[in-house]
């Protein structure tokens, strides 16, 4: 007997494959992304944090009285350190 492939299988075959995909990413994503979001900041969020200017953020990252991290282009500051200055 002849197994015949149809286009509405192969289509069904794609959804579900993407499917599939689409939920590995997205758990690989969350599982990475937990421990850098808790931690780390992106600029904008800091500054809003802190209610400054970029320059005076830059100024911070330059005196070293707060840590970052620069990923493709965007710093990323340590919310720790950020809080610390409030104390």
């Amino acid at each position: 007997m002849e197994n015949v492939v149809t286009e509405n299988d192969l289509k069904h075959f794609r959804l579900q494959l993407l499917n599939d995909i689409r939920q590995i990413v997205d758990e690989k994503l969350n599982t990475m992304a937990s421990p850098l979001m808790s931690d780390w900041i992106k600029a904008g969020r800091a500054r809003k944090l802190l209610d400054m200017s970029p320059g005076s953020l830059q100024n911070l990252r330059i005196s070293g009285k707060i840590r970052f991290k620069k990923v493709r282009g965007s710093y990323y500051y340590n919310l720790k350190d950020i809080n610390n200055l409030f104390k």
